[in-house]
């Protein structure tokens, strides 16, 4: 049995590092990807928040690089970067003075 359930985990693992290198996600796919689930992004290409094609008019596919875009989107900065654009902000206002 312990056998068994290490051939599922390896498969498992196989079929992750596969999603990483296709370029082209099913909508099945890009679920497990992003770990949205599939209602969530029916709702999201039905209000084409996400980028997606349907070339034969039915089948939704994604771009993983675009996949990546939408959930990097609205990335919330840390105290250190916000700091910093505030020091470039004032010294590049001071120098045009």
């Amino acid at each position: 049995m312990e056998a068994i359930e290490r051939l599922e985990r390896k498969i498992d693992e196989l079929r992750t590092a596969f999603l990483f290198k296709k370029s082209i996600l099913t909508l099945k796919e890009a679920s497990e990807y992003t770990g949205l689930s599939l209602s969530y992004l029916y709702k999201l290409t039905h209000t084409n928040a996400i980028a997606h094609s349907k070339p034969t008019g039915k089948k939704i596919y994604f771009e993983r690089e675009k996949l990546d875009a939408f959930m990097k989107n609205g990335a919330v900065k840390t105290i250190s970067e916000l700091e910093e654009e505030v020091y470039s902000h004032v010294n590049r206002n001071r120098r045009k003075r």
